[in-house]
């Protein structure tokens, strides 16, 4: 079995204090008090408008229209 040359990675400590990026621990997201604040109440309010905008009058259709009165028999 050949032997193979070496090269400048070999000349690198292991246990050495640089690492590479691969190996970095990952970095923790942290959410405030004060951005979580804003994420609950950005999402009340579309939830609040959305069902503003579905309420009865206001749908995509608009205001119901209203039914005539029944007043007897149909003529022919």
């Amino acid at each position: 079995m050949s032997v193979p040359a070496r090269d400048e990675f070999d000349d690198v400590p292991e246990g050495g204090p640089r690492q590479g990026a691969h190996r970095a621990e990952p970095a923790a997201v942290r959410v405030g008090a004060g951005e979580l604040t804003a994420i609950v109440l950005a999402g009340v309010l579309t939830l609040g408008v959305g069902a503003w905008a579905a309420g009865p009058g206001l749908g995509a259709a608009g205001p119901a229209a209203p039914r005539p009165a029944a007043t007897g028999p149909a003529a022919p």
